[in-house]
């Protein structure tokens, strides 16, 4: 649908160290270069440049026209922000690439790259700084109850009352947030934010989200709460208009939406909401779901495919008999005689010396040029058929 979700491939590669991710981008980026392509590049590789790779693709593509250049100019392109290329010409890492030796080329190449950090700085304005690439995995745990404000060699992310109440609804409590920050922190954990993390732990699940009861249809999930102004309040909040929030008494409102859907647009407003199953137990919920790719089958030669078509339908015998047939016509009209050579009941074969007069309803009528006989053949039992001997 209109949602870009991570595959499974791709979540485990996000959690991957910065040299393993770049080996995993410059392998796919080789296998989009033909091999027959690639093979003659790395045979030339000692006067690797752009232009010679032009030059070999419009060589053994001929007719690649625009779409093999623009092809061409996307794999350059590629090649330079994976470091394989300086201004369009590739470097001794793209030649190593080529040659598929990928992990001395990101060997060479680990040495260039930003040292990844496990420590941070926390700070009182609710900013938490990375002083360089933070490492995968407590990146993610950090994203889980903190906004991603700024991206780069030095990231920043915001502790807010809305990102903590989504990280304890994936199932963070206020003393594991505690804990983990102090695990990394360079600075401990600033009065502030140990004031916003405990005060959203105590407001947490103040809203209370569930799916309907079946004798509430057509409502799907059911809103609560024992603060009926906090009730009031969500029913007459514009910015969940689009939930459809309807007031079914002072504690509790209905939606005709999932009860997912539901959750994450009061979490978005900034609600202290949390998700519950029938029995009141809070339940935790995940925002980030995994695509599951399909298997992709294996797209067949499609020559080989054409020749298995025409030996299915060649299976009796139907594709040679006809092309004998045309070439008698073509014989019967130009009044040419040929050698048709006839198998024989017993195996053998026999030549005939022919001039074929006419090809209907599977069989030949011919006149034998050698016993000025006329003859009346099956095609079926015919085996070839070649030119007259010269004077014939």
């Amino acid at each position: 649908g209109p949602v870009w979700l991570e595959s499974e491939r791709g979540a485990e590669w996000a959690m991957r160290g910065t040299g393993a991710r770049w080996i995993t981008l410059a392998e796919s980026w080789r296998e989009r270069i033909p091999a027959a392509l690639r093979d003659l590049v790395v045979r030339r590789s000692e006067g690797l440049s752009a232009s010679s790779v032009r030059d070999d693709a419009a060589w053994y593509y001929p007719g690649g026209g625009r779409w093999l250049a623009d092809g061409l100019d996307r794999l350059l392109e590629d090649a330079e922000a994976l470091g394989l290329a300086v201004a369009g010409e590739p470097v001794d890492t793209a030649r190593l690439v080529l040659a598929g030796d990928v992990p001395s080329a990101a060997e060479r190449l680990a040495r260039h790259f930003p040292h990844q950090v496990d420590r941070v700085y926390v700070q009182h304005d609710l900013t938490i700084v990375s002083p360089g690439p933070l490492e995968p995995s407590l990146d993610a745990r950090l994203r889980g109850f903190a906004d991603v404000e700024g991206r780069d060699l030095a990231s920043s992310y915001r502790v807010t009352a809305a990102s903590v109440n989504r990280g304890l609804a994936a199932g963070e409590t206020a003393e594991s947030i505690r804990s983990f920050l102090e695990s990394i922190s360079l600075t401990g954990i600033p009065q502030p934010l140990e004031y916003l993390v405990g005060e959203s732990a105590a407001r947490f699940g103040s809203v209370r989200v569930s799916a309907a009861d079946a004798s509430d249809a057509p409502a799907r999930a059911s809103v609560r709460s024992d603060d009926a102004q906090l009730i009031g309040t969500l029913a007459v909040d514009q910015s969940l208009s689009a939930l459809g929030l309807r007031q079914a008494g002072p504690h509790r409102l209905m939606s005709r939406f999932p009860p997912d859907v539901v959750f994450w647009g009061l979490s978005d407003a900034r609600y202290p909401v949390a998700a519950e199953d029938a029995q009141g137990r809070i339940i935790r919920l995940r925002r980030h779901h995994v695509g599951h790719a399909p298997a992709v089958a294996p797209r067949p030669d499609p020559i080989e495919d054409l020749l298995d078509r025409i030996a299915e339908a060649d299976a009796g015998g139907g594709t040679e008999q006809a092309w004998l047939a045309r070439q008698l016509e073509a014989a019967a009209r130009a009044k040419e005689t040929l050698t048709v050579t006839v198998r024989m009941p017993g195996g053998d074969t026999a030549d005939y010396l022919l001039a074929p007069a006419s090809v209907a309803n599977g069989r030949l009528r011919a006149r034998d040029r050698k016993a000025d006989i006329e003859r009346t053949l099956p095609i079926s039992a015919i085996a070839a058929v070649a030119p007259a001997p010269a004077g014939s």
